[in-house]
């Protein structure tokens, strides 16, 4: 049996803003996202897919080797509403809610 973490899971809307946040800083691809957010890679490209739709993102490079997004004009102003200014200074290490 394993251990009980308690309710220590990130919702999806915790995971999507962790993500908004780190595009805050610029343009990434889905791996350094997923390294500084600590979110796993898989989950980070399926909340992109999510987030573009939403048009709080894009995709601005797209080929075999690499996918790199940035926030959309929509996702800045998301970003904004949360208190968070998007500029460079939001380059942290590690990003968690």
């Amino acid at each position: 049996m394993g251990v009980k973490r308690g309710n220590c899971k990130r919702t999806f809307k915790d995971l999507r803003i962790a993500i908004l946040i780190c595009l805050s800083s610029g343009q990434h691809t889905i791996n350094e996202i997923s390294f500084k957010t600590k979110i796993n890679w898989k989950t980070v490209e399926l909340h992109l897919t999510y987030l573009v739709g939403r048009r709080l993102a894009i995709e601005v490079v797209k080929s075999k080797y690499v996918r790199i997004f940035e926030l959309a004009e929509d996702g800045k102003m998301y970003v904004r509403s949360l208190g968070i200014e998007p500029n460079e200074e939001n380059k942290k290490e590690e990003i968690r809610l």
